[in-house]
């Protein structure tokens, strides 16, 4: 299976998260902070990297903007944020970015199940 990060600074998500995808048999790393998502995904190896957009320390599209610029020791997979708030799927510095926005409030289990299988495919 994937070895996947989920950096979410809500706690109740970031466990959520974790566990729904461990019991599909991921790997997953945890991290509540941009500083310490950031210092897990340089140093790579991730198949997907789930990021909320407002965490504190760093935010999601800065962890992107430094991880596509400032590489990394092992290379990663797909990049993907999380948010709450629909309009930042308009934004055009997310769009600028090149990865999906998964909406967190409008996924049930399953579906956001789907979509990290849609995104390791």
């Amino acid at each position: 299976m994937a070895r996947i990060l989920v950096v979410d600074d809500d706690a109740e998500l970031l466990g959520f998260y974790g566990d729904i995808l461990e019991s599909e048999g991921h790997q997953v790393d945890r991290a509540s902070d941009g500083e310490e998502g950031f210092t897990f995904a340089q140093k790579g190896g991730y198949d997907l990297i789930l990021l909320d957009v407002n965490l504190p320390k760093r935010d999601g599209p800065t962890i992107i903007k430094d991880l596509q610029t400032g590489g990394t020791t092992s290379p990663n997979g797909k990049l993907c944020l999380l948010t709450n708030a629909t309009e930042v799927t308009d934004d055009g510095e997310v769009a600028s970015l090149g990865v999906q926005c998964l909406i967190k409030s409008s996924l049930t289990p399953d579906e956001f199940l789907a979509q990290v299988r849609s995104l390791l495919s």
